[in-house]
């Protein structure tokens, strides 16, 4: 009977966080944040009694390491290559000088040393998953600012690990050198292990599996388990273990299939991990926790940005993109809210400095993620005033200023541009490509294309363009509010140049007209409607006996050996 009624209320809490959910994505903030005021609405029922205890829990404990394993299994090395010394100095400078700041003012505060340290452990991390959904969504994930972004946030997942570790190995009590050095060690060889079996056994094993793709599931979460059941054995969390059997799948040729497979399942979990956290809350002495997690959120949500920005630009960076990867990292991650679980599990801090970490972690993700979404246009209100943070020397470089007249500037040469830029080509325009990506930018350089490696909106690239002279102005960006002030800007730079912009939506593309486009690429709508074409006369022949298909196979091949000249 007891279960049944924790059942129910397990049926309960989700109804509710759904529900909550949906007016959270109506405002256009994170799901994560409805799931925990769904838990502290449900918290009363959920402590109810230790049996209902128990079995949430278990499902966080679950979750956690659903997460983690999905951390591992996405975590590539060559992401941080990508930038290399950048990314490295500009992460651990950022995570420290942030890390000192935080247990500071944790001091000033009146917190114990041990609960500052957790602070500013805390406080030192960004949201993984917030920051690469927004960028998604923004397409941005793409652009100079948000794989510098992604390459730091990576970083910080990794110490992030690492600091699991070093707390496990403090463990209950006292501080302790050896405790610590056997768990730094053990975990140590923990990865060593699976990296060998990663190397031979792992593969042999889930090749076989693939063949099947419930099986492969299957294998994922019991090999998930068996690490996790090792590390916890071997004296370190579930949730370690966890982490390095993602890691051990990691290379695997089946990653991708593993990881689709997983998601859905972590998702769920995840829900009642955060629904948890609201559970967890405690509002006995709400006015106490709220002045320190005001303060703790301007810390994260100013210091923590300009710090960025300020690191980025004195390794060569401007400052548009200085001040884009530092906006993107103002907020706390919900990875600090397991270390503050696992900090509460081994008796170093109370519950109530968890409830005000909780408190700052929901603050400033809702004021990081309306920032991001609109951090172009707040780059744009803010621009005069962070001339300090533009770098003497440069990274980010361009070509030199065009000046033929009657030239074509195509905004972003991704999967349309690339086709656009191949069909000007082909019938001997004059092309210039404008674009924020560096991968993008050296491709294009090794086929000989003028690039402009920046943000259109840059006077300085506007300049160098030469928007006045040209033909026609192609943008395939997708976001609406950057496409209307691309529109603004460009007709106060120059009026008469014609402008085609790009839309997702039908309804977006009417704005866009009336906000004075010459013309709309709907990029469904124009794929309907060349397929259409396909299906009368001499085409539907093409189709119809394979010329068609040898065509676009020939294409295709094209685009993909045009795509790896940068890794060639």
């Amino acid at each position: 009977m007891e279960i049944s009624a924790t059942f129910l209320l397990v049926g309960i809490v989700i109804t509710l966080a759904a529900f909550l959910g949906a007016w959270a994505a109506f405002l256009k903030q994170p799901v994560f944040i409805a799931y925990i005021v769904a838990g502290i609405i449900a918290g009363p029922l959920i402590f109810r009694n230790e049996t209902q205890t128990e079995i949430f829990a278990l499902l966080r404990d679950l979750g956690l390491s659903l997460v983690l394993f999905l951390i591992g299994l996405e975590l590539k090395i060559n992401d941080l290559k990508r930038f290399g010394r950048p990314t490295l100095i500009i992460g651990l400078k950022q995570i420290g000088f942030t890390f000192l700041l935080s247990v500071v003012v944790a001091k000033l505060l009146g917190l114990s040393l041990t609960a500052a340290v957790y602070v500013g452990i805390a406080l030192a991390f960004s949201s993984t998953i917030v920051v690469v959904k927004l960028l998604t969504e923004k397409r941005d994930f793409d652009s100079l600012y948000g794989q510098l972004t992604v390459a730091i946030l990576l970083l910080q997942d990794v110490l992030a690990i690492f600091v699991l570790i070093i707390i496990a190995g403090i463990g209950v009590g006292s501080f302790s050198v050896l405790s610590l050095a056997s768990s730094v060690i053990v975990g140590g060889l923990l990865l060593a292990v699976g990296y060998l079996l990663s190397r031979g056994l792992l593969p042999y094993v889930f090749e076989r599996l693939a063949y099947n793709s419930e099986l492969l599931f299957i294998g994922s979460l019991a090999w998930l388990f068996i690490a996790a059941s090792a590390a916890s054995f071997a004296g370190l969390s579930i949730e370690i273990g966890a982490f390095l059997a993602g890691v051990g799948l990691a290379n695997l040729a089946q990653e991708h299939q593993i990881a689709a497979r997983v998601r859905p399942l972590r998702d769920f979990f995840i829900l009642i991990f955060f629904i948890f956290i609201g559970a967890s809350l405690k509002f006995e002495n709400l006015f106490d926790s709220l002045l320190p997690a005001l303060v703790f959120s301007v810390v994260v949500l100013t210091v923590k940005p300009l710090v960025t920005a300020f690191l980025l630009s004195r390794e060569g960076f401007r400052k548009r993109t200085s001040f884009l990867v530092g906006i993107s990292l103002g907020q706390v991650s919900e990875f600090s809210l397991i270390v503050l679980f696992l900090g509460v599990s081994i008796g170093q801090i109370e519950e109530s400095l968890v409830s005000t970490l909780t408190i700052t972690t929901l603050i400033t993700i809702a004021v990081s993620s309306y920032a991001l979404k609109n951090s172009t246009r707040i780059y744009r209100r803010v621009n005069k005033y962070l001339d300090f943070f533009e770098p003497s020397r440069r990274l980010e470089d361009g070509e030199e200023r065009i000046s033929r007249q009657g030239h074509f500037v195509l905004i972003g040469a991704g999967r349309l541009g690339w086709d656009i830029l191949r069909y000007l080509r082909k019938h001997d325009q004059e092309v210039l490509v404008v674009d924020f990506n560096p991968i993008v930018a050296e491709d294009l350089r090794a086929y000989g294309v003028p690039v402009l490696f920046g943000d259109i909106t840059d006077p300085e690239i506007l300049e160098k363009a030469n928007l006045p002279a040209s033909k026609l102005v192609i943008s395939t960006m997708f976001d609406l509010e950057d496409s209307r002030e691309l529109l603004d800007f460009v007709r106060s730079f120059a009026s008469e140049v014609p402008l085609v912009v790009t839309s997702p939506t039908e309804d977006q593309a009417l704005e866009l007209y009336q906000a004075g486009a010459n013309y709309v690429i709907i990029p469904r709508v124009i794929s309907g409607k060349f397929f259409t074409s396909l299906l009368s006369g001499e085409n539907l022949d093409q189709l119809v006996n394979g010329e068609m298909r040898n065509e676009q196979v020939d294409f295709l091949t094209e685009r993909i050996q045009a795509r790896r000249i940068t890794n060639s």
